[in-house]
């Protein structure tokens, strides 16, 4: 059980508060499916249905700050923000603060060369290959492999069946015509806060390492190939592949399902729609769409033009 003011004193928010300063909840549900004791938000299209908050039983609503004007519910417990739904993940991570799980199971291989710190969890059946590195506070599911010259920073996660530093894909054609693989001698470096999906699969480097930088966020199913360089805080969603030598800046999204061609370097803060297939380079901040990828009001012209206006 929780004592909603007591959660808000501790966090550094603006708010405007409504209703018992002793309210509890023990619950954290969504607006549509309400639990006794529960504390939810409201925000964007649902703020217009005021009944899920007046015929509601939750114990704490959080509602835009907009609303507090007009809010004439003396029963409900209200707070009022900027944004409900950050506020609502600030209180439950307030709540619910994973606490480091200091755990190495006994059916995996960690390599005598490699350091692993002891404040960190290993899930079953992970293999850690020679001279890797993983960071404390770092969780590793299970079936995870991870290939020498890997080194995992700070309180990373990594969630089951990924594979990291695998040799890349960089075969060519010899004088005779048959298939070699040029050498990967690199690694992958994975700085601190990062957090990789099931299923991922990231290439190490062919000379150098790639890299991925703090704070960045890989979804499930993605590909990331050789010498990538990922920067800080880089949203990649599900299943977009991410090709040889990529550079990507800082603060970018790359929609699910997108592909980045080889070499192709993308700017601070860009967008990549979902679906694209990206063959040149992105500036800071713009957007792209389609296969090819072009800037996206083009994008949006260009389809009204061939469908007629529509």
């Amino acid at each position: 059980m929780f004592n909603i003011f007591e959660c808000l004193s501790l966090l550094n928010l603006k708010y405007k508060f409504h209703g018992n300063i002793n309210t509890t909840f023990t619950n954290f549900c969504s607006a549509t499916n309400q639990k006794t004791n529960g504390i939810t938000f409201l925000d964007g299209k649902r703020v217009k249905d005021m009944t899920l908050v007046n015929e509601g039983v939750c114990s704490v609503y959080i509602l835009p700050l907009s609303m507090v004007t007009n809010f004439s519910n003396d029963v409900i417990c209200a707070i009022f923000t900027e944004d409900p739904k950050i506020t609502f993940c600030e209180i439950y991570d307030l709540c619910y603060k994973k606490k480091n799980r200091n755990y190495i199971s006994k059916n995996s291989t960690i390599d005598d060369s490699s350091v692993v710190s002891p404040s960190s969890f290993i899930g079953n059946n992970v293999i850690i290959h020679e001279e890797c590195v993983i960071e404390k506070g770092c969780q590793i599911g299970d079936n995870v492999v991870i290939y020498p010259n890997t080194k995992i920073g700070k309180n990373c996660v990594v969630e089951s069946n990924t594979t990291i530093g695998s040799v890349g894909f960089g075969y060519y054609q010899s004088e005779n015509g048959a298939l070699k693989n040029f050498p990967h001698i690199g690694g992958v470096l994975i700085e601190d806060e990062v957090y990789i999906g099931s299923n991922v699969s990231i290439a190490r480097g062919a000379l150098s390492n790639t890299i991925i930088g703090r704070g960045s966020k890989i979804d499930n199913l993605v590909h990331i190939s050789h010498n990538v360089k990922i920067g800080c805080n880089v949203m990649i969603v599900a299943s977009a592949v991410i090709c040889g030598s990529v550079v990507i800046g800082d603060d970018v999204w790359i929609g699910p399902n997108s592909i980045i061609s080889d070499g192709v370097s993308i700017g601070n803060k860009a967008y990549i729609s979902l679906g694209s297939t990206v063959i040149r380079d992105v500036q800071d901040s713009q957007k792209v769409t389609g296969y090819f990828a072009t800037e996206h009001r083009n994008f949006i012209k260009l389809l009204k033009k061939n469908r007629g206006g529509i």
